[in-house]
């Protein structure tokens, strides 16, 4: 990232438009920026980091409360970046919630804005990126490779936090360098391998898991045991198969038997039956004697049958001309009756003559008055459907009014239901914004109790450090007065035993003189050279021990006051006002009182479509009220117009004829009337004609008649008496015993079949009684049903021995089958175990199990070591070849192990490495200036990791003295062969004489203002 262009309106001291051109720079690009306290130096960088991110550069402070309070009420407070990353350009533009003037005077709340755009070289915008604040702040993080922390730890080394890079914690570390290297794929491929890891092992599992299943559904607890209970199994079903063999012969045998008994048993049983059907057929041999009787009688009857037929025809004929000459002297009388009776009729209808001829005159008047009648009619038909016409057009009417003003009425309600609603859709705004703002301070107050519980932790940590190291203070002034005694009185012992070597006039080995006159005499014991080792070597692991605690409690008190810090900035941003309960429930009440106002701003919208579409309808419905009151009058006028013309027609028809059916009526009955008097008239006087003819004809019938009755009657006497001597003489009682035989002659069929099969009953029961004793003879009749139960027991006995045999088949089958399946589990176990080895193999190295260094922390250390070297490079120049950094290479801390990415500084003068934290003021910003621009050329020298074309730098400078800010400096200004922009923001004077390249913020009762210097 390059910066191009910086605008700021209203933002921290900068009352008005301040713009910055970092393009004046030309090919500088190493620049000072200076100017008093409190002018707004660090703002700058708080502005190019809002831009970014949404927050400071320090992150205490977000873009709401860096309104400058010199800026006019109707200023508004904003934010313009625009820079390069490659060959691209881009422009943020931030504006934070705020409060400014209206043009009424008042004060009105705006809320934040954020844009994203992509533009050419000139600044011309190309396309949107975002528009919201969490899309924007995303795009911007992937854009640049890294988070706003990341940012202050790498590009922009904020005024006191410089150091967070060199003192991050390994994960910390490993965070920014997974972004700025893009060693993810590294971690991609650590998971998919332990995912093919795990995979493999579960799948091993569960298939000794499937193994121990399938021996325990066996009864067996181990694989060794399945060879002997297979043959164990083998041998009961071999067993069963015999036994099934020997009960199916002896089954076999017994329903061979069975067959016999059942044989035997149907012929004993057929004979009882046949002699059973004997001596029934025996005991009705009576019958058959009188059936036979009865036959012969009827034999008889037979002979006289026709005889007895002609007679009764004779008989019949008598008696029916008998009959119909009784019906004709009936009928006759009958006819006389009719014709007086006719006669009389004739004469009562010639008496109403003359009314017939009235009815036919008025007949006559009606036909000339049917036209007017139809006319009348017809003018009356279109009166009624003027009249309907009318009241149509009237109900038409006044519906269409009834709806105009229900019109009226309902935008009249809904007005006054939307008036109380009116501050409904501003009312949920500012609720929205409550529901923001409480969900905010739920998140804040629980990082706060996140953080305080960290400080007790931490509190309690350090007190433990604290004791840790004053015992070790202790044991090493211990150890230090042990090891002085023991030198001391061991060089006292030497003194001692050079001294016995002095001679007079002899040079002193120590001081060379010829006099000994004091010389040195024994103390003591004198402690050997291996005692004094010994006691040095405690000192230094004393020693060793005390850095140890130390360098750990300097850590601790370091973290301890990292969260103190931020716990400190975090209340004097957001001050306590409850506990996380408090805020939890104003975030449910403010969520209840927004979905109530949510709602009834949904009504109001609702109200407001609702009358605007009431007015339409209004509209339409005047109008339609205006046609509908023209059609109402023209049906109105056609309606008078159709009434006068009854009027007039009804003056010349009366009033009983006005009515067309009602005369047309009045004239067919009056034609009924006529036309059934001249009907009635002219059939009476025919009728009256033929009952003449038909009483003439009937009594020369009835003459006719009397003769052949007469005749009849004396042939039948005789003929009758001759037959009845006949019968009587062939032996029948009479002449009536006879005849009822004649009545049963059909019978005679059924008495001789009857007689047939009696005779053929008889012979055949006869015949099959001998050959059943024939069967029979000379056997004994057998139990049936001690034989069925034999029978039964022995086939039951079978079907158990079969079930017993299946089971045992099937338990084998089984068995085989789950040795199967053993079998099968055991080779893939075996291919499983191949895949395993490779698959566990690549899985230790990568994970790091043995060595405690993953593979992606590998790549990191080792990116991390090429990091430190070019740090060193700087470092070395900086720090005329004292420090170095390197990596820890010692870890008392296992999870620091699992990290590996510790950084130790080690110094020449001392020949030892000590942790970074143990820097002074100074030495700690030459370390972190030197990592933080080893780290930019390590990243631009990989292909595809993040540009680090920019780095800012607020403060530092003053804990240098004049020598080693020549040599910064002098570092600093070799950057310009990379192109890589250096900003530097110090109180420094001597940074004023040695950059000539300047940007000079000066400071104003007014406001702040800031501009280029470039020489």
């Amino acid at each position: 990232m390059r910066p191009i262009y910086l605008e700021m309106d209203a933002f921290g001291p900068y009352a008005g438009r301040q713009v910055l051109d970092f393009r004046l720079l030309g090919d500088k690009t190493l620049f000072l920026i200076y100017g008093p306290t409190g002018a707004g130096k660090t703002t700058i960088l708080d502005a190019i980091t809002y831009a970014l991110y949404g927050h400071t550069s320090g992150n205490e402070r977000t873009g709401a409360h860096m309104r400058s309070e010199h800026a006019t009420p109707e200023t508004m407070t904003r934010v313009s970046f625009r820079f390069s990353v490659g060959q691209k350009y881009y422009r943020i533009e931030r504006n934070p919630e705020q409060e400014i003037a209206a043009k009424n005077g008042t004060m009105k709340r705006v809320k934040a804005k954020t844009a994203f755009y992509e533009t050419d070289k000139d600044g011309t915008d190309l396309r949107l990126m975002g528009v919201k604040k969490p899309e924007v702040t995303t795009a911007v993080e992937a854009l640049l490779g890294f988070k706003s922390e990341q940012f202050r730890q790498v590009v922009l080394l904020p005024q006191g936090d410089f150091r967070k890079l060199l003192l991050a914690k390994s994960d910390e570390r490993q965070k920014i360098m997974q972004t700025l290297f893009r060693t993810q794929k590294y971690e991609d491929f650590q998971e998919r391998v332990r995912s093919r890891y795990d995979a493999l092992s579960s799948r091993q599992k569960d298939g000794n898991a499937e193994v121990d299943r399938i021996l325990h559904d066996l009864g067996l607890s181990e694989e060794a045991q399945i060879e002997g209970e297979r043959e164990k199994r083998t041998a009961d079903v071999e067993a069963a198969r015999r036994e099934v063999k020997a009960s199916a012969d002896d089954l076999a045998a017994r329903r061979k038997q069975a067959e016999t008994d059942r044989l035997v048993e149907s012929h004993f049983a057929a004979l009882e039956k046949a002699e059973r059907e004997l001596q029934t057929l025996q005991a009705g041999s009576e019958v058959q004697k009188e059936r036979e009787k009865q036959l012969d009688i009827l034999n008889k009857a037979a002979v006289y049958e026709p005889q007895y037929r002609s007679l009764a025809q004779w008989e019949t004929e008598g008696k029916a001309r008998k009959r119909l000459l009784d019906e004709k002297e009936a009928a006759n009388l009958r006819e006389e009756e009719e014709l007086k009776e006719k006669q009389a009729q004739l004469q009562a209808v010639a008496k109403k003559q003359e009314e017939r001829d009235a009815s036919e005159r008025e007949a006559l008047v009606l036909r000339n008055l049917l036209p007017k009648v139809q006319g009348l009619g017809q003018a009356q038909a279109e009166l009624v459907r003027a009249e309907k016409a009318s009241a149509e057009a009237s109900r038409v009417l006044n519906d269409v009014i009834a709806a105009y003003t229900a019109l009226d009425e309902e935008e009249g309600r809904i007005k006054a239901a939307r008036e109380k609603l009116k501050t409904a859709p501003e009312a949920a705004e500012k609720a929205s914004v409550v529901v923001r703002q409480c969900e905010e301070r739920v998140k804040t107050e629980q990082t706060a109790q996140s953080l305080l519980n960290d400080i007790r932790a931490l509190k309690e940590t350090c007190q433990t450090a604290q004791s840790a190291v004053e015992a070790a203070e202790k044991a090493e002034k211990k150890a230090d007065l042990t090891v002085k005694t023991l030198q001391i009185a061991r060089l006292s012992g030497q003194a001692a035993v050079l001294a016995k070597e002095l001679e007079e006039n002899h040079p002193c080995p120590v001081c060379g003189s010829l006099y000994h006159p004091a010389p040195a005499s024994e103390t003591g014991q004198i402690p050997t050279e291996d005692e004094v080792t010994a006691a040095e070597t405690v000192l230094a692991t004393a020693k060793a021990k005390l850095t140890d605690s130390q360098m750990y409690r300097s850590r601790q008190e370091a973290f301890l006051k990292a969260k103190e810090d931020e716990h400190t900035r975090l209340r004097e941003e957001v001050p306590a006002d409850g506990d996380i309960a408090v805020w939890l429930e104003k975030e449910r009440q403010a969520k209840e009182e927004y979905e109530g106002l949510c709602k009834k701003a949904a009504e109001y919208k609702s109200f407001t479509e609702r009358i605007d579409a009431i007015q339409k309808e209004r509209q339409a419905a005047l109008l339609q009220k205006d046609e509908k009151t023209r059609l109402f009058d023209e049906a109105e006028r056609s309606r008078i117009e159709k009434k006068v013309i009854v009027q007039n027609l009804e003056k010349d028809v009366p009033l009983e004829y006005r009515n067309i059916e009602n005369a047309e009526k009045r004239l067919c009955d009056i034609d009924a009337v006529v036309q059934a008097y001249d009907k009635e008239k002219r059939d009476l006087e025919d009728l009256v004609r033929n009952v003449e003819k038909r009483i003439a004809t009937s009594r020369g019938e009835i003459a006719n008649l009397c003769g052949e009755v007469a005749r009849l009657r004396e042939k039948y006497g005789a003929e009758k008496k001759a037959l009845t001597a006949k019968v009587l003489a062939d032996g029948f009682a009479s002449w009536d015993d006879c005849r009822l035989m004649q009545a049963s002659i059909d019978q005679r069929d059924e008495l001789k079949r009857r007689i047939d099969e009696y005779s053929a009953a008889v012979h055949r029961v006869e015949g099959q009684i001998a050959a059943e004793r024939k069967e029979t003879a000379g056997k004994t009749r057998p139990d049936l049903k001690e034989s069925e139960r034999i029978l039964a027991e022995k086939d039951a006995a079978y079907k158990a021995l079969v079930a017993a045999a299946e089971h045992a088949k099937v338990v084998l089958e089984n068995m085989d089958k789950a040795i199967g399946q053993i079998r099968q589990l055991r080779n893939e176990q075996n291919e499983l175990q191949k895949q395993f080895a490779a698959v566990g193999g690549l899985y230790e190295l990568t994970s790091g199990k043995q060595s405690g260094i993953s593979l992606e922390r590998y790549v990191l250390g080792a990116l991390l070591d090429e990091v430190l070297t070019a740090a060193n490079l700087r470092l070395a120049i900086m720090s005329r070849r004292r420090y170095s950094l390197q990596r820890s290479t010692t870890w008392e801390d296992k999870r620091v192990k699992q990290i590996g990415l510790d950084i130790e500084v080690f110094d020449q003068y001392t020949g030892c490495a000590r942790p970074a934290n143990t820097l002074s003021g100074g030495e700690s910003f030459l370390a972190s200036t030197a990592l933080a621009l080893g780290l930019a050329d390590t990243v631009q020298a990989y292909a595809g990791g993040v540009r680090l074309d920019t780095i800012f730098i607020d403060e530092g400078f003053g804990t240098l003295d004049s020598e080693t800010l020549d040599t910064v400096l002098s570092v600093l200004s070799s950057l310009q062969e990379s192109g890589r922009l250096v900003g530097i923001i110090s109180h420094v004077s001597e940074l004023r004489e040695r950059i000539t390249t300047r940007l000079h913020v000066n400071k104003t009762n007014r406001g702040s203002t800031a501009a280029f210097e470039v020489n």
